[in-house]
């Protein structure tokens, strides 16, 4: 045994002294920016991925007018990028060509007003400066990525590593309710804030998934999508639930239905609702971290759920000849019924937000519990939520509601027009979905400094993507 050790460690001191090895290491954890790509901006928005999400030991702590450390030392990061991209603009003006007409009058008009009220509101004592604090940067990380081209799934991927050392410290957490050294127990506050750092991790793990061709590489990303599931269910709301649901069922436009990619998005459906229905049991076995009590009866129904369904499925896959090569069969028919079950899941939630106050009468009922437990979830989830609109709303009052809403439907149609584009690949799509379900929980829970940095990084490389690159 002593021999076997010796002989390994001999290798691994060898395969470490070579320089070929070293360089192909050292490209692949930090690759060359692409031809055309600011190196400043290209590597502060590496820096916005890999370090940010592991800051969050002071996330909450309130230091200067209602603006935590973390997001001063964003808002430098951001600054310096700016400045020197704003430089680049007035001497190329490199951006005229793509923000015309009413876009350029409402995404500048808009910026100049949240400037003004961010120089105004600390001399009039306002506690809204570190709302107004987050727009502003909110117009001007976008702006920034325009002047960068990312390097395929690299963005991604480093974000997936950061988050390698938090699921270590929150599942030491969980299982010890020891705290831990980078502060990862603050993600676990059933806080709307924090909610919204899980679902980003969660949607990038299963995006990475499902659009990975490599076996090994689909190992991985299967197993940080399930170290993400079971904390959002541990430490989630409903809405958070059905977000991710919806968020896992579009990755099936990303690419074509053929049969390697529907059975990966398959697979990640079934990982998702075994994990809700499994993830309350850690609270049986004496785990520490966990101060929420489970109904476990749910879990039966949702057990039940998942074998009705994975016996359609399987019977279904049966009838697929064997002798077909799996990566280049489309499965047409079985694609549309797939779609469709987005449109099952809208007219729950419909019914759910209708008739949400009057299940009491159907919870004595078989499956009646469980009809009634998720309707009164889904409400009581709406009732608490405390969105970015209503923070807009308080803040500014209906006419900062106008504006926000008129800036949205120009992202909105930006991205449907990339989505569009015959030059948006497979990566561009899944920044895209990143960026609507950046859009849609900002009408859910409020902005965070847990997880906007690295929102704002996808969305704006979700709004560049149609862009041509800046020489």
């Amino acid at each position: 045994m002593d021999k076997t050790l010796t002989e390994k460690l001999r290798k691994v001191k060898e395969k470490l002294s070579d320089k070929e090895f070293r360089k192909k290491v050292s490209i692949a954890i930090n690759p060359e920016p692409i031809d055309g790509s600011d190196y400043l901006v290209d590597y502060m928005a590496r820096v916005l991925l890999f370090l940010f999400p592991l800051y969050m030991y002071e996330a909450d702590v309130i230091k200067f007018m209602g603006v935590s450390v973390k997001d001063i030392l964003f808002g430098v990061v951001v600054a310096i990028m700016s400045l020197w991209c704003g430089r680049k603009f007035i001497i190329k003006g490199s951006l005229k060509d793509r923000l015309q007409g009413e876009k350029r009058f409402i995404i500048i008009g808009a910026f100049a007003l949240v400037l003004i009220c961010f120089i105004i509101q600390p001399i009039m004592d306002g506690g809204e400066v570190s709302r107004t604090y987050y727009y502003m940067l909110m117009f001007l990380v976008p702006f920034c990525m325009y002047y960068i081209k990312p390097v395929g799934k690299y963005y991604l991927q480093i974000l997936l590593a950061s988050y390698t050392l938090i699921f270590l410290s929150i599942y030491r957490y969980v299982f010890t309710g020891a705290a831990t050294i980078i502060g990862a127990e603050a993600l676990l506050d059933n806080s709307a804030g924090n909610i919204t750092a899980l679902l980003l991790i969660c949607a990038v793990s299963a995006f990475l998934y499902v659009s990975e061709d490599d076996a090994q590489k689909q190992k991985v990303y299967l197993v940080y999508s399930v170290l993400g599931f079971i904390l959002l269910f541990l430490y989630g709301d409903m809405l958070a639930f059905m977000t991710m649901l919806m968020f896992i069922l579009f990755l099936q436009f990303i690419r074509r239905p053929i049969q390697s990619f529907i059975k990966r998005n398959m697979i990640i459906l079934f990982v998702y609702a075994f994990c809700a229905s499994n993830a309350p049991l850690l609270s049986y076995f004496e785990a520490k971290g966990i101060n929420k009590t489970f109904d476990l009866e749910y879990s039966i129904y949702i057990d039940i759920l998942i074998a009705v369904a994975g016996l359609a499925v399987t019977s279904y896959w049966d009838k697929i000849p064997k002798e077909y090569d799996e990566d280049h069969t489309v499965l047409v028919r079985f694609s549309k019924w797939y779609r469709r079950s987005i449109l099952l899941v809208l007219i729950a939630i419909c019914i759910a937000f209708t008739y949400g106050t009057r299940v009491g009468s159907i919870s004595s009922l078989a499956g009646g519990k469980a009809i009634s437990g998720f309707f009164t979830s889904i409400i009581n989830s709406a009732n608490s939520a405390t969105g970015e609109l209503w923070n807009i709303l308080m803040i500014y009052g209906a006419f900062g509601l106008i504006v926000v809403l008129a800036l949205g439907a120009v992202a909105v149609n930006e991205l449907i027009n990339n989505w569009k584009s015959p030059v948006c690949t497979e990566v561009d799509k899944g920044y895209i979905l990143l960026a609507l379900l950046f859009i849609f929980q900002g009408i859910i829970y409020p902005f965070s400094g847990s997880s906007l940095p690295e929102f704002l990084v996808f969305f704006g490389l979700a709004i560049t993507c149609r862009k041509k690159m800046i020489v």
